[in-house]
């Protein structure tokens, strides 16, 4: 049976995933008040994170400390945002020669550069709709 969550209890549990994460500046210079997408995308990774937990209540996940930090894409993204070595991240784009990877991994190199209304930030509960609204807003231009 899955347990039911009051929103209090789900809000809690998010914010001790984001703990590890609240030293990071990820605003833009002179645009503070704004949303961006590497914002969104740590809260979506949260979401998803507490969604598998309640899902399967009983699994052991491997990574307890910094559970937003998966063998994912999007994870080691994350993980570079917490270390300060997203220079690291971005240079290693070059190497990839899977496509979706390179597609994800370059979506995540602008994440930080991409702005997110505040209304559909509240929207997004997944990391795939964060990668879906970075790569509309690229392609505007």
């Amino acid at each position: 049976m899955i347990p039911i969550y009051t929103r209090k209890a789900l809000v809690h549990e998010v914010s001790e995933l984001l703990e590890p994460y609240q030293h990071l500046e990820l605003s833009v210079t002179g645009y503070r008040e704004r949303i961006t997408a590497a914002e969104v995308l740590l809260c979506a990774a949260a979401r998803e994170v507490i969604h598998a937990r309640v899902r399967y209540p009983n699994h052991t996940f491997s990574n307890e400390h910094y559970p937003l930090e998966s063998i994912t894409t999007v994870g080691a993204y994350i993980k570079a945002l917490r270390t300060g070595a997203v220079d690291e991240f971005n240079e290693r784009l070059d190497a990839i020669e899977d496509p979706e990877i390179r597609e994800t991994h370059r979506l995540c190199t602008n994440a930080r550069f991409v702005f997110v209304e505040p209304e559909e930030a509240c929207d997004m509960r997944t990391t795939d709709e964060v990668l879906d609204h970075i790569r509309r807003v690229e392609s505007y231009d």
